[in-house]
């Protein structure tokens, strides 16, 4: 199945910031529920995947949540052009030398084992070739490892993309890399995948086994649009774990990568580590053995309209060491066993903006000492945690969203950095265990947020001291603000000065 159908999927649920941002309404639990079992129901059959943008759109409207228009644009670079490449043999220990320098020797006797002794592989250098133009050059040559069978290329031996060349998939390639015999596809240069598939086959189904991946790193760059990949990638097996970019020089690459419209299935993780202007975005994931999407040390990247299904060892998108101005918009994350998104590792600048986040294991989004975090219109509901959880965080911002049914509370606020507040603005909290909770709260700001579906059960923790004084300022109401500050703190910066005018 293409992928598609997620170009519009969720794209409209992204939320204009501001102020402005009305309040979420739990008007009728009955249609709520309708709604979520719709959109369920159709996530677990995807029999009918055209119909969940609408389902969105209707647990939406069932929240009161308005809808604003897509914010996404299609990847429209151009393939990559010049002198045709030069296909040789080449040592594949040559190839790990070089990678050694970009990404240390981690698991690299994996990649070792799995080659059962040889150390041959097949190198393009120095220009672009397609795919059928480095069959047809390794087969003038006589070199073993990549041939054609029933119209699909079947590689056998590692490839590998120097730097300075680029390997081109064109629409309707395909290529399967076998594990039994050790074959990957390693890239210094530039893969552009447009309309091709990528799979793995021949591999043990244990966590251990070899399996098949790609890798780019260096300055090399992926621009993948329409594909389709599927069975790759070791999970814990970094940077090996399935479709990894990984910049860790000094110098970027020429073109971004680019991840557009592609589908995703029983792969590791698709990673990112430390690019610069990266896009993703209306890709399907689904049934990742590790972490569906991983975004290390990146800065200004958008990842938008993308549906993350079901996935199985980590959190459906995990944020970590961001540098700075980080967007994920209108992304749907549902089924996975553990959070729907975790964001962690000191980030800063990182923006949630129409995700929709629901049935998820674990939190449904949960942050770990992260600084100036902005969360606007996202529903998240059905954690099997908490529906949010801030831990050791610095200025955050949450407003108009809607956190709903999740198992534990609605929102966990735990260690709070001192001098930096919370702020709760415009938010539903509804059906949850418990609304708010925490212990080692500092400065936490509520304003025009509706608890009305929340009673009795509306703080725990450290907040319930501070139930008294909510209920007698008539805050259910929203009336006006109220603020818990903890004993001797420091009054907070406000969030715009914090954090929007860097």
């Amino acid at each position: 199945m293409s992928a598609r159908w997620t170009a519009s999927v969720l794209t409209g649920v992204l939320l204009l910031a501001g102020t402005a941002h009305a309040t979420p309404d739990w008007r009728d639990a009955t249609r709520v529920a309708t709604a979520v079992a719709a959109l369920q129901d159709s996530l677990g059959r995807l029999g009918d995947p055209p119909a969940v943008p609408d389902l969105v759109a209707g647990l939406a409207h069932a929240l009161t949540i308005d809808m604003a228009r897509p914010v996404t644009a299609a990847v429209s670079l151009a393939p990559p052009s010049g002198r045709p490449g030069l296909v040789e043999p080449g040592d594949l220990q040559i190839a790990l030398t070089q990678l050694s320098i970009q990404e240390g020797t981690n698991n690299q006797i994996r990649v070792m084992q799995g080659q059962g002794g040889r150390r041959d592989a097949i190198f393009l250098r120095d220009g672009v070739a397609t795919l059928q133009q480095v069959v047809e050059q390794a087969a003038y040559q006589g070199l073993n490892g990549i041939t054609t069978v029933d119209g699909v290329v079947r590689l056998t031996r590692p490839l590998i993309v120097w730097p300075g060349a680029a390997l081109i998939l064109q629409p309707g390639d395909g290529i399967e890399m076998r594990a039994e015999t050790g074959a990957f596809l390693l890239s210094f240069g530039r893969i552009d995948l447009r309309g091709a598939e990528v799979r793995a086959a021949g591999y043990d189904a244990t966590p251990e086994a070899f399996r098949p991946f790609i890798l780019t790193s260096g300055q090399g760059t992926l621009v993948a649009k329409d594909g389709r990949f599927s069975g790759l990638g070791m999970p814990g097996a970094d940077p090996f774990g399935g479709i990894v970019v990984s910049t860790q020089g000094l110098f970027a690459p020429e073109v971004p990568p680019a991840l557009h419209g592609n589908r995703f299935d029983d792969l590791g993780s698709v990673t990112l580590r430390g690019v610069d202007g990266s896009v993703i975005e209306n890709n399907l994931f689904r049934k990742a053995r590790g972490t569906a999407l991983v975004l290390v040390g990146v800065r200004d990247t958008r990842v938008s309209g993308n549906t993350l299904l079901g996935t199985q060892g980590g959190a459906g998108i995990r944020v970590a060491h961001v540098a700075g101005r980080v967007r994920l918009s209108g992304n749907l994350v549902a089924a996975g066993a553990r959070n729907g998104m975790t964001l962690t590792g000191s980030s800063g600048q990182i923006a949630l903006a129409g995700n929709v986040v629901l049935g998820n294991g674990g939190s449904g989004i949960a942050a770990h000492r992260t600084q100036c975090l902005r969360l606007d219109g996202n529903i998240v509901l059905h954690s099997g945690a908490a529906g949010l959880r801030l831990t050791e965080t610095g200025e955050t911002m949450v407003q108009g969203n809607a956190l709903v049914l999740n198992k534990a509370a609605a929102l966990s606020v735990n260690g709070q950095q001192a001098g930096h507040r919370v702020t709760l603005a415009g938010n539903l909290f509804a059906a949850n265990r418990v609304g708010l909770t925490g212990a080692q709260i500092g400065d936490v700001a509520l304003l025009g947020n509706d608890l009305h579906a929340q009673l009795p059960r509306l703080f725990d923790g450290e907040f319930s001291q501070h139930l008294p004084a909510y209920l007698t300022a008539d805050q259910i109401e929203g009336a006006r603000l109220y603020r818990v500050s903890a004993s001797g703190s420091a009054g907070p910066a406000d969030f715009t000065d914090t954090c929007e005018k860097e």
